[in-house]
């Protein structure tokens, strides 16, 4: 499904826009799964889409745009854009934006709000990328609504659309890296068991 994704992106955008807005969309995703912290995914993210917004509105995009400045002004700009693009979908993108880069890494008190920063700029990259995708595939609804679908998968199923079951176990592993001997499982067992449901999950969207 992501190179599907690229493959339908690069239909109406330039190629190197169309797999890095999907690649860092599944770098935040891997993040969540995995709670790693701190990597450059979430802006590099937004800056893709305000080069998709430059390349939707002239034909044309920044090698290296100034993110902040051309978010915070495109509503009051006049372009080609729908409306949904130039005012809501660059709201949400600035506020990931100032969340990612504005956000003071040295957090005080007992509660650290880096995972629920994370888990934040995950649902936001989810919106935009469903709203690029019902955009620019608007003149096939039924591909856009299959794609949405695959982007909109909750991050609780640890389903990884990556063809490969076992890597997607790996997934599991990395979220879950302990399983109780208590309860009587083994790693043979719960690999097994999450291959059964990882195909099952991957019939029903496909």
């Amino acid at each position: 499904m992501p190179s599907e994704l690229i493959d339908q992106l690069k239909k109406h955008l330039p190629p190197n826009l169309a797999a890095y807005i999907i690649n860092s969309f599944l770098q935040i995703k891997s993040d969540v799964t995995t709670q790693t912290l701190e990597r450059s995914a979430p802006g590099k993210f937004v800056e893709t889409v305000v080069q998709i917004l430059q390349f939707l509105d002239t034909g044309q995009f920044d090698e290296k745009p100034k993110v902040d400045e051309y978010l915070k002004n495109l509503e009051s700009r006049s372009t080609n854009l729908p409306d949904d693009l130039r005012t809501t979908l660059a709201r949400v993108a600035r506020a990931s934006y100032t969340l990612r880069s504005k956000r003071n890494i040295a957090h005080k008190g007992g509660v650290d709000p880096n995972i629920y920063d994370l888990r934040y700029l995950y649902a936001g990259a989810q919106w935009i990328l469903s709203e690029l995708i019902r955009q620019i595939l608007s003149t096939d609804m039924a591909d856009a609504g299959k794609l949405i679908e695959f982007i909109q998968i909750p991050i609780s199923s640890v389903v990884e659309d990556i063809g490969d079951a076992n890597s997607s176990a790996t997934l599991l592993s990395h979220a879950h890296p302990t399983v109780p001997n208590s309860q009587g499982y083994e790693q043979a067992s719960l690999l097994n068991d999450f291959k059964c449901y990882h195909f099952s999950i991957y019939e029903k969207i496909h």
